[in-house]
């Protein structure tokens, strides 16, 4: 996600009035600072432009940032509303919380699709062909060892980067994954996985791979989009109450 700045904003006559009701040599510089926070917060919550009062009073941009708010609403920029503040004419520039959350299930929506097969499974690795492939094989080399014996045994692995087949033992099944997981995790669990990942992921579709990377290497299968997407909605509504 990403908010959206004209590139003539700090000469922009509103904010050159935001910054001349607030004075000194610095005004310009701290009514930009609050904005932009104001903006990234709008979008990170999906908020379509409102901030809290309580969120611009703990902003850390700027010394007095309610001053500074107060001189933004002056000039325009602001409108106050219930608890807090709008940013105005938010939605012309930057998208609104019901698009960005419609361009998150397309793209859920596309990622299953690509995942899946016509038989509703998640690869064109049939469960079960390679249970007598042994594991811990590194993964630079292809040969095994016996212990005590000094004899090496020689396994033939495709050379087709980032594919597998059916027709001979794969790089991928060789290093043990023989077949995808079952086990369905919990809405707790998942959104306890997807907090996790926000903490140091800021981009969601980030987040969303290392969740996935997480329930494979806890042994639970890839959950659905309605899943997901409860999660998502649960952590965001979560984050935004602790904001507020």
């Amino acid at each position: 996600m990403a908010v959206t700045l004209d590139h003539q904003l700090p000469s922009h006559p509103k904010v050159v009035k935001a910054a001349a009701s607030l004075g000194g040599q610095t005004a310009l510089a701290r009514v930009l600072a609050l904005f932009v926070d104001m903006l990234c917060y709008s979008d990170a919550y999906l908020t379509d432009g409102k901030v809290p009062r309580v969120v611009v009073a703990r902003s850390k941009v700027t010394p007095q940032p309610l001053v500074v708010a107060r001189a933004l609403t002056n000039a325009h920029l602001l409108h106050r509303v219930n608890g807090g503040y709008q940013i105005h004419d938010y939605s012309e520039y930057n998208k609104t919380a019901t698009e960005i959350k419609a361009n998150r299930k397309a793209w859920r929506d596309k990622k299953r699709a690509q995942r899946r097969t016509a038989g509703g499974t998640f690869s064109s690795i049939k469960p079960g062909l390679f249970q007598n492939v042994p594991r811990g094989l590194p993964r630079e080399s292809h040969r095994t060892r016996a212990r005590g014996t000094g004899t090496s045994t020689q396994i033939s692995l495709t050379r087709d980067p980032g594919t597998s087949t059916v027709s001979e033992i794969t790089a991928r099944s060789a290093r043990g994954i023989l077949k995808f997981p079952e086990r369905k995790t919990t809405h707790r669990i998942l959104c306890a996985m997807l907090r996790a990942e926000l903490a140091e992921e800021a981009s969601l579709a980030n987040a969303i791979e290392g969740v996935k990377v997480r329930c494979a290497r806890q042994g639970f299968a890839y959950p659905d989009g309605a899943q997901l997407d409860a999660a998502i909605q649960a952590v965001e509504r979560a984050t935004t109450k602790r904001r507020a």
